[in-house]
């Protein structure tokens, strides 16, 4: 069995926002969804959805996510968990 690279976890920046998008489309096509500018709206400005925002990177690719909603009555909002198919288990 070959060892995969892990990957590292961090913060959202400017910087990953192609790779961030580029990884939600792909999850979608993989189960045959496609961008929906309603749905997915907050792929424009992820940080003016989201309250945190971690991504999982190999190098400079991303190749995970997850996001959490601002706070609304004391309930947060689990988002954008995405891992690209190789690194799953």
């Amino acid at each position: 069995m070959e060892l995969m690279q892990i990957p590292d976890l961090g913060p959202y920046s400017d910087e990953d926002h192609n790779g961030f998008v580029e990884l939600v489309n792909d999850v979608h096509a993989e189960f045959g969804y496609s961008y929906d500018p309603v749905l997915d709206a907050d792929l424009a400005d992820p940080r003016a959805f989201y309250r945190h925002i971690w991504v999982a990177r190999i190098g400079e690719s991303v190749v995970g996510s997850v996001a959490l909603t601002p706070a609304k009555d004391g309930v947060t909002t689990l988002k954008r968990m995405y891992l690209r198919p190789q690194l799953r288990g």
